[in-house]
């Protein structure tokens, strides 16, 4: 089951400054979940505790995925 639960902020804001505001990492919000998030996201596994972590590839400077890459993220779902 995927779950996304936010309220909105004006402006721009960092999806990972964004995920500390909604839930800090002293909390155990993701104890026993399994979290799939992209490279937005890097350094999850340090400041939270999961169950697992799945890192997804994605897109830079506007280069499309690999067949391989979108291959592996089917995979990892």
């Amino acid at each position: 089951m995927k779950i996304g639960i936010s309220k909105a902020y004006e402006g721009r804001i960092h999806d990972y400054k964004f995920l500390n505001k909604e839930f800090p990492s002293d909390k155990d919000s993701f104890k026993n979940l399994v979290l799939i998030t992209d490279l937005g996201y890097l350094g999850i596994e340090k400041d939270y505790k999961c169950k697992k972590v799945i890192m997804k590839d994605k897109k830079q400077n506007q280069k499309e995925l690999t067949r391989s890459q979108k291959l592996n993220n089917k995979k990892k779902i």
